[in-house]
């Protein structure tokens, strides 16, 4: 399979996959596991056409998602599981340097809009979704790169 192809494909996966999640994520504060497993095994069957060495890849990109579900631990979810689920499927497809980027884009987006909140609402704690975020950044990482 043509590489182009195989990022393509792998970049629709991802896209659809966090596009579903948004929406769960938004709704329910809920991330589907089926979903998310899912979309990693069909970018892990998708990365076995590609040049690239995929398992390095793998064990690289996972590092960001491992690290956001450590800090979900000992956050006690302040930021969910599934926030770190999401970002180790980005990370398996795209490679630990895009996974970094997207996350970047989404904590500095995520903290635009909760200064805006803060300053707005000026009471009480509340929490906001994070994969709405990640999509941005994601989308983002599209036009750019």
């Amino acid at each position: 399979m043509e590489e182009n192809m195989v990022y393509s494909t792998i970049n629709i996966i991802i896209l659809l996959c966090l596009a579903y999640a948004t929406y769960t994520d938004i709704k329910s504060h809920s991330i589907s596991i089926k979903v998310s497993l899912s979309a990693t095994i069909l970018i892990i069957i998708t990365l076995f056409f590609s040049d690239r060495p995929y398992l390095s890849s793998i064990i690289y990109g996972l590092i960001p998602g491992i690290v956001l579900c450590i800090l979900s631990y000992l956050t006690r979810e302040s930021i969910g599981y599934g926030d770190g689920v999401i970002v180790s499927i980005i990370g398996i497809g795209l490679g630990f340097s895009k996974v970094i980027f997207i996350c970047i884009i989404a904590f500095i987006v995520t903290a635009i809009v909760a200064i805006f909140l803060i300053i707005k609402r000026k009471s009480g704690k509340s929490t906001l979704p994070f994969v709405p975020f990640i999509l941005c950044g994601f989308i983002l990482e599209l036009c750019l790169f």
